[in-house]
């Protein structure tokens, strides 16, 4: 299958990145990219892995503790919505 980014999710992803290597380490920030690559690549063998939220229409999965990859299919497409933080409120997740 072929995983596509969308902007929202490619911003998301790199304010993550940014927020790790600024307020925790170069490490940390690594292993998260590298733990979203495996993530990647299991959703991609099998995309219904995730959670389907019904109030949001989208597959959820949990990366790390503090963010989860909202991504939907299409025919043969997984497209990446966001990189949620899941210590923010919940309501701010309808504006995916």
């Amino acid at each position: 299958m072929e995983i596509i980014w969308t902007q929202k999710a490619r911003n998301s992803y790199w304010n993550n990145i940014n927020y790790l290597e600024h307020y925790w380490n170069d490490t940390i920030a690594d292993d998260f990219e590298n733990e979203t690559l495996r993530v990647l690549d299991i959703i991609e063998k099998n995309p219904h892995i995730g959670r389907y939220d019904e109030d949001f229409q989208c597959y959820i999965f949990l990366i790390v503790k503090q963010i989860s990859l909202l991504y939907d299919l299409n025919n043969d497409q997984i497209i990446l919505l966001n990189f949620w933080d899941n210590r923010q409120k919940p309501i701010k997740r309808l504006n995916i």
